[in-house]
């Protein structure tokens, strides 16, 4: 072997394997794990190893149909930001958690935990916060609303508004139209929490059209303020 298929340490380079042939990866996983594997590869007419492979490209796979999902129904930038607060907000509530109750269950149930919950809140608003200029100053945004219509104080804001719109179609089964179908799956994955959830009413918003994703579409946008006067039940 001349010098020149040798490196400094005199060992032959390694060959760079052609696209689409098979290397080895060396797995070690539990026994209950194989026998999985092995249960599906047989029912499938597959070997073991083409089993695996076939569920490990499967994964990657679902990963970008779920970011080119979020793409899709949010627009490219506002789905980025989504997967950091996603992020951020996991890391946060989980190690809040496990803070407050000392315990793996609470960095799995941290949704339950007040303290971990706050964790999470910071952790969101650090990240909103770093999209607006430094110094940045927020006006006023509190709606006026007619005497007898709604809070005395006018609503806080539009986006307060839509978010307790979210969060009360959530919590509240009986909530109809587009916004009560939204929140029906979401509400069955919460499960108990979302009864539990805790939102001022007097005032909210559902939007009743979807504003556009691309800015050479038409603004076509409204919104529906659904209020509640004291001793008033929806």
């Amino acid at each position: 072997m001349t010098a020149s298929a040798r490196n400094k340490g005199g060992r032959p380079r390694r060959r760079e394997p052609e696209p689409g042939e098979r290397v080895s990866l060396g797995l070690r996983v539990t026994p209950d794990l194989k026998n999985k594997l092995d249960a599906a590869a047989k029912a499938a007419g597959r070997s073991q190893s083409q089993e695996a492979e076939l569920r490990l490209e499967n994964s990657f796979r679902g990963e970008r149909y779920l970011d080119e999902a979020m793409e899709l129904a949010y627009g490219r930038q506002p789905s980025a930001l989504l997967a950091i607060i996603a992020h951020v907000m996991d890391d946060a509530g989980k190690f809040g958690g496990f803070d407050a109750a000392g315990t793996a269950e609470g960095a799995t149930d941290w949704l339950r935990i007040p303290d971990a919950v706050e964790q999470a809140k910071q952790a969101i608003c650090e990240v909103l916060s770093a999209f607006q200029p430094e110094g940045y100053q927020p006006p006023d945004f509190r709606i006026e609303l007619p005497p007898g219509f709604g809070p005395a104080a006018g609503m806080p804001s539009r986006g307060v508004g839509f978010a307790r719109g979210a969060l009360e179609a959530i919590k509240n089964p009986d909530r109809g139209g587009t916004i009560g179908e939204w929140a029906r799956p979401i509400r069955e994955k919460l499960g108990d929490l979302a009864s539990k959830l805790s939102i001022d009413d007097a005032a909210i918003m559902v939007s009743a059209i979807a504003p556009p994703h691309q800015p050479s579409q038409p603004m076509a946008s409204a919104a529906l303020l659904l209020t509640k006067r004291k001793g008033q039940s929806k």
